[in-house]
């Protein structure tokens, strides 16, 4: 009997630890000695889907006043949200590890009042961006020195700012060369950074009690990344896939931006490759993209406006924010479709010649249905202040509670 007594009580310790280290926000020490098992000291026990937006630092689009703005802490609707992603600190051009924080630095108060207003809220800062190109990471990451002379800025930088508690690696993109050994060289590098960083950020939760999110922004469809995606997801808590931008300013002929039948596909690709789907946040766009001078075909879909060559212009109209799509749904001269097999909407005007592909509330439950058959952890989006009138988060938020 007393045999018995003791295996029950041990059954029930152990059950109890085990609940404990899954609810534990801490991960502790270095990583143990097989990496494989590497994963498992940061998969934390927060069972909740994530549902992220970026924000500019540069502001959002004030619908009433037509024109952008900055931001402030009432403008955050954190009850809508698990992740707020500040967006962009930089890379100094002249070292490449100082980090470039101006923009953050004018919206560090706000950032504090939402942290004290929304304590489930995590916030995270972004590192990179678009424009911020790839020679800077590229020097960085390749040298072991400013490896570590850039983590321990990033370490610096979450130690002064307590309402930051995690890092987004926004390097757009790792192996963007020619040759493919330098390509396989400068992935490697951006894993050990993530690797370094991991460690630094495992370290400072054990001194501190905090919990530090680490993850990056990947491209929707980019080979290299893909085949190495097992060795990127280690040390990361989330992966956000920038579904969007298949079209735009730039393509040949008017398109989706965000087309779900394609990326579905880029999805797959990233399971088939050994993604975990718990780790992978897919990205949907709160902006459109708009084409001028669309002339109509004779008929199908380009007689809508869809599909038709245009000259490329990388400079005109990138990004239209959702409140400007809603204005231009009032005027009659624009008309709504929806593609079935993109479960995607776009609008046209035959008579201004104009083309606009964007997100409504119907190609995001779309996406939520992907999601959610494949078990994904979660969505994001880019960009919050593009949505204004919070319909789309609204939409987003319901499906990743669900």
């Amino acid at each position: 009997m007393k045999d018995i007594i003791k295996s029950l009580i041990t059954i029930l310790i152990s059950g109890f630890l085990l609940v404990a280290c899954a609810c534990n926000p801490v991960t502790k020490g270095n990583p143990p000695e097989n990496e494989g098992d590497f994963v498992d000291t940061i998969v934390y026990g927060d069972s909740k889907k994530v549902c992220a937006a970026y924000i500019a630092l540069w502001g959002v689009y004030d619908p009433e006043n037509k024109k952008h703005r900055a931001w402030t802490a009432d403008d955050i609707r954190g009850d809508l949200l698990t992740d707020l992603i500040l967006s962009f600190a930089t890379l100094s051009d002249k070292d490449h590890v100082s980090l470039e924080l101006g923009d953050y630095n004018s919206y560090k108060s706000k950032v504090d009042k939402v942290h004290a207003q929304y304590k489930d809220l995590r916030i995270s800062l972004a590192i990179g961006g678009a424009s911020e190109g790839t020679e800077d990471f590229s020097k960085m990451a390749a040298d072991k020195s400013l490896r570590g002379k850039f983590v321990a800025n990033v370490e610096s930088f979450l130690k002064n700012n307590p309402s930051v508690s995690g890092i987004d690696i926004d390097w757009e993109y790792p192996g963007n060369k020619r040759d493919a050994k330098k390509n396989q060289e400068e992935i490697n590098n951006y894993i050990q950074l993530l690797k370094e960083l991991r460690l630094m950020m495992n370290a400072l939760g054990e001194e501190n009690g905090s919990y530090y999110r680490l993850t990056t922004a990947l491209p929707g469809d980019r080979r290299n990344l893909i085949e190495n995606i097992t060795e990127i997801q280690k040390y990361l808590n989330g992966i956000n896939l920038m579904m969007y931008d298949y079209h735009g300013s730039w393509s040949e002929e008017t398109g989706h931006n965000a087309p779900l039948n394609r990326t579905a596909i880029a999805l797959k690709k990233y399971l088939d490759a050994g993604a975990q789907a718990e780790k992978i946040i897919f990205g949907l766009p709160f902006y459109g993209q708009r084409w001028r001078g669309v002339k109509a075909g004779a008929s199908g879909p380009q007689k809508n406006g869809l599909g038709v060559a245009v000259s490329p212009n990388y400079s005109s109209d990138y990004g239209i924010a959702y409140p400007e799509i809603l204005e231009l749904m009032k005027d009659f001269e624009y008309q709504q479709f929806w593609d079935e097999e993109a479960q995607a909407p776009y609008l046209y005007s035959a008579k201004d010649k104009v083309f606009v592909s964007y997100n409504d509330e119907r190609s995001i439950e779309s996406i939520s249905r992907l999601v959610k058959e494949n078990k994904l952890g979660g969505m994001m989006t880019w960009e919050y202040g593009q949505d204004m009138t919070m319909t789309l988060l609204e939409v987003m938020h319901k499906n990743c509670t669900e």
